[in-house]
């Protein structure tokens, strides 16, 4: 199973649905997470999120804390703010226009 997370990036959930039947707490959809570890198994790819703690869950449900499948996150896009069309908006123009 091909997994393209790494622990510590930032992920949103977009999908998938909580089982009611499992007392876990579960991601809710759009909400951003960070990655704190990751399983690969043969079934898929499970994601522990930082921001939320199941192991009370053990050793009643599961040996290991319960994950998310990979499948319903997405990576967030990263983008650095350019402000530079604002900072030229400060510059006095040198140029003069005739009306």
């Amino acid at each position: 199973m091909e997994c393209n997370f790494t622990v510590g990036q930032k992920v949103v959930r977009i999908g998938g649905n909580a089982r009611p039947n499992v007392p876990a707490v579960w991601p809710e959809i759009g909400k951003v997470y960070t990655i704190r570890a990751i399983n690969v198994w043969d079934y898929g790819v499970l994601l522990h999120l930082n921001e939320i703690d199941n192991s009370h869950m053990v050793p009643e449900y599961s040996r290991i804390e319960p994950g998310f499948q990979a499948q319903f996150f997405r990576p967030v896009s990263q983008r650095k703010t350019d402000i530079s069309v604002f900072k030229a908006m400060l510059n006095p123009s040198k140029e003069q226009v005739s009306a």
